[in-house]
């Protein structure tokens, strides 16, 4: 499992993602963000897929909307807008952020 991922104004945290290899479609990550302050919240989650010798083969986002404060949501970030995306084998959260 990975470590929890905390948005640097510490009103968000990515509790734990993976990556999804469906057997036909775009691979995407799953995982869970918690909202960790006093007032609804959005979170941007930004991924950087990788190829099999850890090559970027670019990034996604994806916009996850009124998160309650204390609430857990699952998010999934999808690859399908990466022209390699069937040559990915691994990610990052690059970024995590509460947005308006």
């Amino acid at each position: 499992m990975a470590t929890p991922i905390t948005s640097s104004d510490g009103k968000l945290q990515v509790l734990r993602h993976s990556i999804v290899y469906p057997p036909m479609g775009p691979k995407s990550v799953q995982g869970a963000v918690k909202n960790l302050s006093q007032a609804n919240v959005n979170a941007e989650v930004t991924v950087e897929f990788f190829d099999e010798s850890g090559n970027s083969l670019g990034q996604c986002a994806g916009v996850f909307k009124d998160i309650a404060p204390g609430e857990t949501r699952l998010f999934d970030v999808w690859a399908e807008r990466l022209p390699n995306m069937y040559e990915i084998e691994s990610h990052k959260i690059v970024s995590l952020r509460a947005v308006t």
